[in-house]
């Protein structure tokens, strides 16, 4: 079977590995000259940066994919498991006291409730874990993975596979069967050298057309193919794409993220950690920030000299933190944050910016919309001679595990 596939992201390069996998004949279709997307890393002289993710939670799937296209893993250090909240200017492994700790527990385990039709998370969230827990510990959690609050995100497209009829508690909707997680794992030169990697391999076995633009389905029909037709271009390349045939008008509201790498001769936390998360309001702008150097080895330059070893630190934020939106005043509100939580920070020896405009969708009720029409137009396809599939991290999935795995079906 020849499987076309529209977009050289990280999606598309798990669709065409999947697909080789399966025994099909793959062409894959990008638009620039290089792959990945937004994942990359760049090399600094202070270390590592990563554009994206600096790395993933590794199932079985995903391991045997690394051994085949023989890229080495490397685990999370051990003293990364400690994870930060922010509450009450401080950092805390628990953000929650002993009372609030129990209402979370009783929502957990005991409330069922329904979900009421047009609630958003928060609204969900504090009706069953209580105010506190979704403030100080829920928000910050989500916001660092989805770049949203709970108040933009619908519990319903965030937990796809979630029971919200009030017969289940969410300790029941966790228990469902999933893929056995050996943690988070990346690679010695970041994950660049993934996509490198992965597209090497997948040129040796696969039809790559590099610059090749298709916007339209007029456009495609005129490259004459034949075969199935996957789909792994950002939603509102989707939208475009279909808008003027099948008469899909939608609009999704996209996040805009600036991740900001500062190198220091001091860390952020007295102790290693992965690192903290904050929960949305006036003291901290940032939504989380990551301790690279205690993470994985190998994020800093070896400077050969003990007392000048660097740490490395990524600060997420919204762009709407930073109406200006220049380098300078990025750095100003990195060091501003920074200060707030370590007083004692010094001057960085060096600060790399990555903004990225629209990469991801805000997992609303409007996404879920889409994603019935687009469930539709796969269903419709299916008894066609030319059948056509959407992936990506609009499509329920949000992270490279949750992406991979959407590309088994």
């Amino acid at each position: 079977m020849r499987i076309h596939i529209i977009g050289g992201g990280i999606t598309g390069l798990f669709l065409a590995y999947r697909e080789l996998k399966k025994g099909n004949q793959v062409t894959l279709y990008e638009e620039s000259n290089r792959l990945g997307g937004i994942i990359g890393t760049k090399q600094v002289p202070e270390g590592l940066v990563e554009t994206a993710a600096n790395g993933f939670l590794l199932t079985t799937e995903l391991k045997e994919l690394c051994k085949e296209i023989g890229i080495p893993l490397i685990p999370a250090n051990s003293h990364s498991k400690r994870r930060y909240f922010w509450r009450e200017k401080k950092i805390k492994r628990n953000p929650l006291t002993v009372s609030e700790s129990l209402r979370l527990l009783y929502g957990i385990f005991f409330k069922k409730k329904a979900l009421e039709e047009k609630s958003n998370f928060w609204e969900w969230s504090n009706d069953i874990f209580g105010y506190s827990a979704s403030k100080f510990l829920i928000e910050p959690a989500l916001g660092g993975i989805y770049g949203s609050r709970l108040f933009q995100l619908d519990p319903r497209i965030v937990f796809p596979t979630w029971d919200f009829g009030g017969k289940k508690t969410v300790f029941q909707n966790l228990n469902q069967k999933k893929s056995k997680s050996f943690g988070t794992y990346s690679f010695a030169f970041g994950m660049g050298s993934f996509i490198e990697t992965l597209g090497s391999y997948l040129q040796n076995h696969i039809e790559i057309k590099y610059q090749t633009c298709v916007k339209t389905m007029e456009e495609l029909r005129s490259l004459a193919i034949e075969g199935d037709i996957h789909f792994a271009i950002p939603v509102q390349n989707v939208i475009k794409f279909f808008s003027r045939e099948l008469k899909i008008k939608s609009s999704i509201k996209m996040v805009s993220l600036t991740s900001i790498t500062r190198f220091s001769k001091e860390k952020l936390t007295p102790k290693p950690c992965f690192g903290i998360l904050f929960p949305d309001g006036p003291e901290i702008n940032a939504l989380g920030v990551l301790s690279n150097s205690d993470i994985f080895p190998n994020r800093v330059s070896d400077r050969g000299n003990t007392t000048d070893n660097l740490s490395s630190e990524t600060w997420i934020y919204e762009n709407s933190k930073n109406p200006i939106g220049s380098e300078e005043t990025w750095k100003e509100l990195v060091e501003r944050d920074r200060n707030i939580v370590n007083p004692k920070s010094t001057d960085p020896v060096a600060i790399y910016t990555t903004t990225w405009n629209n990469p991801f969708p805000v997992y609303n009720s409007d996404l879920e919309s889409l994603n019935l029409i687009l469930d539709e137009i796969e269903e419709k396809s299916a008894s066609s001679p030319q059948k056509i599939r959407f992936f990506g991290n609009y499509r329920r999935n949000l992270g490279i595990r949750s992406i991979f795995e959407s590309t088994f079906t």
